[in-house]
């Protein structure tokens, strides 16, 4: 991601958006079955943060309790993702 450009998270729809913000204009940078919601019907959102790790971006799930790994690609787009870590977030009772 060069300036000016950000990751924004759709939360409900599982899809990362890419917003440039000289040109005003957000196009999909990533959509995937790992930062969807598990169930429809759990408030919990699904993709809600992210975070640039290197050459990586790293996306929690909190529905799913999971990060997932996506290589950021010298064009600014996204790599082949994955999941990277299960079972991360653990909520107070």
């Amino acid at each position: 991601m060069g300036p000016g450009r950000y990751l924004i998270a759709d939360s409900y729809r599982g899809v990362v958006l890419s917003f440039d913000a000289a040109t005003q204009r957000a196009q999909r940078w990533l959509e995937s079955p790992l930062l969807a919601r598990a169930d429809d019907k759990n408030p919990l959102p699904a993709a809600n943060g992210i975070r640039r790790d290197g050459i990586s971006v790293l996306i929690s799930n909190s529905a799913r309790r999971t990060l997932v790994r996506a290589p950021l690609k010298a064009n600014g787009s996204a790599g082949e993702r994955k999941l990277s870590v299960a079972g991360v977030v653990s909520w107070p009772d």
